[in-house]
């Protein structure tokens, strides 16, 4: 049987990057959550709570994103031949239910304060939203630095290791698991913006329903991120076709290579994580030796990778 990714790939310098980068941001977002939610609780705010509830799902997300490139890395066996790849899809999609029940209660929790605003204490509502703000601009700094560092080298692999099948770099599609990570700490950033935003309202007018509107804001942000990570993982655990693949392009692709082709049929194609692609299909061919269609095999596969980024590719050949 035949593993296009060894347990050596993925021992590589993109995942032990993206093992430190996420502990780093680890360690950031919990002094952060801590600070935020004693915050909270000192302030009266409704926004720094949401703010610090959000924070709370950035910490588990990325425990689990840490957990799941970590077992990500053990070896393939015979009873999962590959491997716990889709662990990162999975810990995606988790990250995106946990965003999505945390934009509802917040939202809930807001429209009632907007009825009936509270008094906030504005002066250390700003201090601490300011200190929560840079925690989080120094995680997504960390954080897109390893992905950067990851994007650079799989297109290092794509120009020098065709021959070993390593993950293809597709421009389209970075790694799902950091860019999860990613998009939680810097939603939460954006909230720590607003809140600041908000205390220097409020410090100037003594409006404090706009903390509650805050919260509304942050609420509908959450919820409409948290959809787009839900469908887009969703999209992979279902197994449907890549975004970026037309099987109709495929198969036209395929057929263009020789003329006697007479068909591709069963075609599946998928994505198993991110930036690893695999198709399977029967290609029927006619008036062709064995050693011509093994040699179109080749071609074919040569083809899938290098147009459609799929690297897993099994063809069978009959005649038709």
């Amino acid at each position: 049987m035949s593993l296009w990714r060894s347990p050596h790939d993925t021992e590589s310098s993109f995942h032990l990057g993206k093992k430190g980068a996420l502990l780093s941001a680890i360690v950031l977002s919990l002094f952060a959550f801590v600070l935020q939610l004693v915050g909270a609780w000192y302030t009266g705010s409704v926004a720094l709570f949401g703010d610090s509830a959000h924070l709370l799902t950035d910490l588990f997300s990325l425990v689990m994103s840490l957990a799941a490139v970590i077992l990500a890395c053990r070896p393939i066996t015979e009873a999962r031949s590959f491997g716990f790849y889709r662990l990162e899809v999975l810990a995606t999609f988790v990250n995106g239910l946990l965003l999505l029940v945390v934009g509802l209660g917040l939202l809930k929790e807001s429209v009632e304060r907007l009825w009936a605003p509270t008094e906030v204490k504005v002066l250390p509502l700003i201090v601490i939203a300011s200190v929560g703000l840079l925690f989080n601009l120094i995680s997504a700094a960390i954080l897109y630095r390893a992905a950067k560092n990851g994007g650079a080298e799989q297109h290092h692999h794509h120009h020098h290791g065709h021959d070993h099948g390593h993950d293809h770099d597709h421009h389209h599609h970075a790694d799902r698991n950091l860019e999860s990570a990613l998009l939680h700490v810097w939603s939460d950033a954006l909230g720590s913006l607003a809140v600041i935003v908000g205390g220097v309202i409020m410090q100037f007018t003594a409006w404090y329903w706009v903390d509650a509107a805050i919260g509304c804001l942050l609420s509908v942000w959450i919820l409409k991120w948290s959809w787009r990570v839900i469908l887009d993982s969703g999209h992979v655990l279902l197994e449907a076709t890549p975004k970026h693949v037309r099987p109709d392009a495929v198969v036209a692709g395929l057929r263009a290579l020789d003329a006697r082709i007479a068909g591709v049929d069963d075609l599946h194609v998928w994505e198993l994580t991110s930036r690893m692609y695999a198709a399977t299909a029967e290609v029927r061919v006619s008036g062709m030796s064995l050693v011509e269609a093994d040699f179109l095999r080749g071609q074919m596969q040569k083809l899938l990778h290098e147009k459609f980024g799929i690297a897993h590719v099994v063809l069978a050949m009959r005649p038709g």
